[in-house]
This record gives structure tokens, sequence and C-alpha cells, in this order.
């Protein structure tokens, strides 16, 4: 858990946020150059990281079963092959359900 990173609940009792995944020391891409490099920290790196993770389990499902996933199938998907994260069992309002698992989401879809 980063010093920056907020979390819930929401004001309406929500656990928020609902995944979590790296976002401190992400190694990246930068500005000085079309071919730079360096490590950037914030949501503005974890949340391509979600991203890309979603995109990647949506095309994996797409070349299983011709069709697209709905967002709510996503969204339990990835919040139930989440791995622990934190010190209580479960979903907190520190890191949601946990950190993001592509491996176990997309063994999930396999299987």
């Amino acid at each position: 858990m980063s010093s920056f990173s907020s979390w819930g609940p929401s004001d309406d009792g929500r656990i928020k946020p609902d995944i979590s995944m790296k976002g401190v020391n992400v190694l990246s891409t930068v500005s000085s150059s079309d071919t730079a490099l360096g490590y950037m920290s914030g949501t503005s790196m974890a949340a391509p990281g979600v991203t890309g993770v979603v995109l990647l389990l949506q095309q994996y499902y797409n070349q299983l079963y011709s069709s697209f996933m709905r967002s709510a199938t996503v969204k339990g998907l990835i919040l139930h092959t989440a791995d622990e994260a934190g010190t209580t069992i479960g979903p907190d309002y520190s890191f949601g359900w946990g950190l993001i698992n592509a491996q176990k989401s997309a063994m999930a879809i396999r299987d």
C-alpha cells in the first residue's frame, strides 16, 4: 500500500477499491523520446495494468466462445479470482477483493 493511495469505504458503505494492482515503481514509457522508459507511480500506473488484463481476458473469452463477457461478468471473474492482500481475509477497504490475478482468471474462463 502506497502512502498516496486512497481507500474506502465509499460514502454509501461499499467496498472500494474493487481490485488492486501494482502502481508503485512501475516501468513505463516516458515522454522524453519514442523509446524512453522510466519508473513511475500512481493510479496512472495501476489503471492501465487492470485495463490490459481485462482486454486480454475478453480476447481469450472471445477466442474460446465467439462472444464477449458482459461487464458484470468480467468484474465478478476478476474479483473472485484475485489473490488475497492485506492483513484480513476477504474483501477490505484497503485492497478491495485483492490483487488481480490474470492467470487464475484465464484458467476460470478455460475451465
